[in-house]
């Protein structure tokens, strides 16, 4: 069942709380990953999101236009851009854009609702909760302006920021969810130290001045711990789309003040310099998601309200995907669908044609249906964020939520942590002493001089090794490769780990929404 009283049996088969760790420390560990019950729990999140959105546009008074607009201060500030001619692709023949009508009728103004009418009528206080929380941390930009000079990337003031979200967000957390009553089960202190860490990291490095997919994912993650703790309940697309919206539209504002730099940015090869997720949530909004899931996994009731949403949006214009190449149409739809909205913020803040500046997505609009692209979508991020080890890396697991345990066995999963040490994170090498470095190098100086003097002139093959490296001969005569070189392929490659897959598991209620299991990655177009 989706939604009542909750999607997950959690509390319950793990009930202790606990300061998430660092578990992921090389790509061994992303491969264990793939096998977690927490990648498990965040498949199935996903999957309930991306139904539920399912043909539902973004309500009026919703996304800040601010967010997409462009100024002529944006045509200044971005980067100026070489001009080319227009690759002739499947877009040259394109049919001209409908022409609409005035917003929600013709020919008229409409009034605006504003964000507090749209709670209102809402009425659900999880929900309030989590627009109060984003706008408090908006509050907190506007009391740190940026700081003064030209820079590329990274305004320092943005530290200042974090620090001021550190300092401030356990309370602020407390006020909001246990105060007001929204948790009432066990242990609520170690409660908000669990999901306060995924929170804490949904809005970029403090360190590196940069935000990506791995930041969008935290969210998502803590969007997931209080849906699971019942903060979050009785949830539709609309409450959905409100909470991932105001979450964007702050993002963007950090983004943009503070010019974050893309962590972890492929270029322009990539899908998004800093999203991912907002562009799943944008397609699903424009495809009936009821054909990729199981019947049974859906209650009467969900599937009486998915019945009345189609019917709606049969009236509904939907535009098609190559419609993300006609400014006007983007502008047209950028305040009812995310998708639409992510495009618009890449026009904002870059110069050039969209076939330069974001060839992926170029690519994607000769897509002919939403569904097939939501298919690719799925994949992409199934490997470029949940399969990366950059990104993954800095996805940490807690007792109760999102838990370093074998979805299979129920067991915790291996650590390697040989190359760092966890307490200290500083190579376990350097902890020995002087003296036994030293011994340790003599002893390998006296068995490769033995060597040397055992084998002919003929049989003689030089060996290159560190004076601290093992005695062996497997460690002598190993080659020389990159630690992630066979893990990274595997992960492209159709050799995947069965384990890879996000499918139905033996004796665990998950999601028929599935992610196939092998990956053919297509190489772009140049």
């Amino acid at each position: 069942m989706l939604d009542p009283p909750k999607i997950f049996d959690t509390l319950g088969r793990h009930p202790n709380f606990m300061e998430p760790k660092k578990r992921i420390n090389d790509t061994a560990g992303t491969e264990n990953f793939q096998h977690s019950v927490a990648l498990e729990h965040i498949a199935k999140l996903t999957n309930q999101i991306l139904f539920l959105t399912s043909l539902t546009e973004c309500p009026e008074g919703l996304l800040d236009p601010q967010m997409s607009t462009r100024t002529k201060e944006d045509a200044m500030m971005a980067p100026a851009a070489k001009s080319s001619p227009a690759p002739q692709l499947h877009h040259d023949n394109r049919p001209l854009a409908p022409k609409f009508p005035d917003d929600h009728g013709s020919g008229s103004t409409t009034t605006t609702t504003s964000l507090d009418e749209l709670l209102q009528r809402i009425d659900d206080n999880g929900v309030t909760m989590m627009v109060k929380l984003l706008q408090f941390l908006n509050e907190l930009i506007d009391e740190t302006p940026p700081l003064p000079g030209p820079r590329r990337y990274g305004n320092p003031a943005c530290r200042e920021w974090h620090t001021k979200v550190e300092s401030r967000l356990s309370g602020k957390l407390h006020e909001l969810i246990i105060d007001s009553q929204l948790y009432t089960g066990p242990n609520k202190e170690n409660y908000i130290m669990e999901i306060q860490y995924y929170i804490q990291n949904a809005f970029g490095s403090k360190i590196r001045l940069d935000y990506g997919t791995g930041h969008e994912l935290s969210y998502l993650a803590f969007i997931g711990c209080l849906w699971m703790s019942d903060v979050l309940c009785h949830m539709d697309g609309v409450k959905f789309l409100i909470i991932f919206s105001k979450y964007y539209d702050l993002v963007r504002r950090l983004i943009v003040s503070y010019t974050l730099e893309p962590a972890g940015s492929h270029g322009v090869w990539g899908l998004d310099d800093h999203f991912h997720f907002s562009y799943l949530i944008g397609v699903s909004q424009m495809v009936d998601m009821s054909e990729f899931v199981d019947i049974n996994s859906i209650t009467p009731s969900q599937l009486e309200q998915h019945k009345l949403k189609k019917q709606r949006m049969q009236a509904v214009i939907i535009p098609s995907p190559d419609s993300v190449m006609d400014r006007r149409m983007v502008d047209h739809f950028k305040l009812k669908n995310l998708y639409f909205n992510s495009v618009a913020f890449i026009n904002k803040v870059k110069n050039g044609p969209f076939w330069e500046t974001s060839p992926i997505l170029y690519d994607i609009s000769g897509v002919k249906s939403w569904k097939k692209i939501l298919i690719g979508l799925q994949k992409m991020y199934r490997v470029e964020v949940l399969g990366k080890f950059p990104v993954v890396q800095h996805f940490w697991f807690g007792g109760v939520f999102f838990p370093w345990l074998d979805v299979n066995t129920n067991e915790e999963l291996e650590i390697n942590d040989t190359l760092v040490d966890k307490e200290t994170s500083v190579p376990k090498e350097s902890s020995n002493s002087q003296e036994e470095t030293s011994s340790r190098s003599d002893r390998v100086s006296d068995k490769h001089k033995l060597q040397m003097m055992n084998q002919t002139p003929g049989d003689f093959n030089p060996v290159t090794m560190a004076p601290t490296s093992g005695s062996n001969a497997s460690t002598m005569n190993a080659t020389t490769t990159a630690p992630w070189l066979a893990t990274h392929r595997g992960m492209v490659n159709q050799n995947v780990h069965p384990s890879v897959r996000l499918g139905r598991v033996p004796g665990r209620d998950t999601s028929s929404f599935i992610l196939p299991q092998t990956i053919k990655r297509q190489q772009p177009k140049r």
